[in-house]
């Protein structure tokens, strides 16, 4: 099958499945968050809840960070201030522990 195909579409197909695995796999990692951004208080009540796997507490505090400083947009969500700051992403935390929990 691979000998009548020129040598550049298998490049292009290897090429593509790397590509395509890379971001798969960065897709899944756990998101990184600089808490220097959040109060330390809330700090602990999330690493608390996400040690304990408490499911209400991890979905309580991702609506009232969805309903504070998010709107939905056509996009999906988009944040109220514009900010693109690396590390300001409680959202996508709490949302791959809710994930990751199996939390309905």
């Amino acid at each position: 099958m691979f000998k009548k195909i020129s040598w550049l579409f298998k490049y292009y197909f290897f090429a593509f499945l790397f590509i395509f695995g890379t971001a798969y796999y960065l897709n899944t990692l756990e998101p990184s968050v600089n808490w220097s951004f959040y109060t330390n208080n809330l700090k602990k009540e999330i690493i608390s809840a996400v040690n304990k796997k408490d499911c209400n507490e991890l979905k309580k505090y991702y609506y009232e960070e969805l309903e504070t400083n998010f709107e939905i947009g056509l996009l999906g969500n988009v944040r109220k201030d514009k900010k693109l700051i690396r590390g300001l992403n409680l959202l996508s935390y709490l949302e791959f522990h809710i994930k990751k929990n199996n939390c309905n």
